[in-house]
């Protein structure tokens, strides 16, 4: 049995399903965010799992592929309750919000703990600590960039070439204005004098001379790379993501057997079995890893590539649950 943990407007875990359903497979079972504020729910301590009209049977599971099954920002009950409580609550409507939000992953906390021996797409835990991650990196003998976390400005040896992005996953903030904001990877200007002395704690790091980025699939010690040519406009030289009239150019690409070795290394570490990996190869020729993200959008490297990602991972979790050979020809 394979248990997805999800949310209901996941794309990538929805296309899984459809193939599940194309190919027959029945031994599945899927719990989204929004049922646990929709429907009848009865979690009984060192018992019974009840939510709607489906009763986990841990015995049976096998895998549990979770995809934004914490993710509370697009779930109309939660939204509701902070802004109902607005007006009551005043300034203090963020600690009610966050706690709204602790009291939430404390349940998803136990659920997990419930599924702990289970095999995890991706771990349990979730989001990594970036910080974490790149010493483990560096520690399984890859290359990272020399990175910082200061409140206060650079010392001035260090203004050359430094780039500034977000310490923990980048998200989307809609502005008062309904404009949404997105978080990017931003070169520092030390010219412009309304960068203050002290700020919040913040990550920069120096700027990498990059030939291209890689975006890197990777599945039980199965990857799947693809190079991305972001240096031939000046607007996604430091982040590929900014939107341009000019298409970014994708490849399917080849890595060396000694950075497959050192990422595996690396992903036994962490304890993943799947993800997305950022690196960068520059123009010395060095491959520099940059990041991993657990729940990545494999879309985006399986289709200009043509790696037919979404099919893979459904015979290779039908393969889990049947207990056959799980290695992906």
């Amino acid at each position: 049995m394979i248990l997805f943990l999800t949310n209901y407007w996941d794309y990538s875990t929805q296309k899984l399903i459809d193939i599940f359903k194309d190919k027959g497979f029945e031994e599945y079972m899927v719990i989204t965010t929004s049922d646990i504020f929709e429907h009848k729910m009865l979690i009984e301590v060192n018992g019974d799992v009840v939510i709607g009209d489906q009763k986990i049977d841990f015995e049976k599971i096998t895998a549990v592929w979770c995809r934004r099954f914490a993710s509370l920002d697009y779930t109309d009950h939660y939204d509701n309750a902070v802004k109902d409580n607005f007006e009551f609550f005043g300034f203090d409507s963020i600690k009610f919000k966050e706690q709204l939000r602790a009291e939430f992953l404390t349940l998803i906390s136990y659920i997990n703990y419930r599924l702990k021996d289970k095999i995890w797409y991706p771990a349990a835990s979730g989001n990594l600590n970036k910080l974490i991650v790149l010493q483990e990196a560096a520690q399984a003998g890859l290359q990272i960039p020399k990175t910082f976390i200061t409140n206060k400005s650079i010392v001035d040896s260090a203004k050359e070439g430094m780039i500034t992005k977000s310490i923990h996953d980048a998200n989307f903030m809609n502005s008062k204005n309904g404009y949404m904001m997105s978080m990017l990877t931003k070169e520092i200007d030390f010219t412009n004098p309304d960068i203050p002395s002290e700020f919040f704690p913040s990550l920069v790091q120096n700027k990498i001379d990059k030939e291209y980025e890689l975006r890197i699939f990777f599945i039980d010690e199965e990857f799947y790379p693809m190079a991305i040519f972001s240096q031939g406009q000046d607007e996604t030289k430091l982040d590929f993501r900014i939107k341009t009239d000019t298409p970014t150019r994708y490849v399917r690409y080849n890595l060396p057997e000694d950075i497959k070795a050192k990422l595996t290394i690396l992903c036994k570490k962490l304890s993943l079995r799947t993800g997305s990996i950022d690196m960068i190869k520059n123009k010395k020729g060095e491959y520099i890893f940059l990041e991993i993200n657990p729940v990545g959008q494999y879309g985006m490297t399986s289709n200009p590539c043509n790696y037919n990602l979404d099919y893979k991972i459904a015979d290779h979790l039908i393969k889990l649950c049947n207990h056959e050979n799980i290695k992906i020809s």
